[in-house]
């Protein structure tokens, strides 16, 4: 399953995955923490995991459908 977008009532999950071996001791880095923190700023989650039946790597975040705006600018 290279990818996959689910749209459940109002929240949206993407899956990402690969086929591939996923490195042993890979950690997350800067890539992996940009990921879920902008998943987070849109009020979302995000995970990353290895798939147990082909050892790839699994990206799973779930994000909400409506995204609060933010507040108008404030000008002078």
């Amino acid at each position: 399953m290279p990818g996959l977008v689910i749209v459940a009532g109002q929240d949206i999950e993407v899956v990402v995955s690969d086929d591939g071996q996923a490195p042993m001791d890979a950690q997350p880095g800067v890539g992996w923490q940009s990921t879920c923190d902008r998943a987070m700023e849109l009020g979302g989650t995000c995970r990353f995991a290895t798939d147990p039946k082909t050892g790839g790597l699994v990206v799973r975040a779930l994000l909400p459908g409506r995204v609060p705006s933010p507040p108008p600018a404030r000008g002078w």
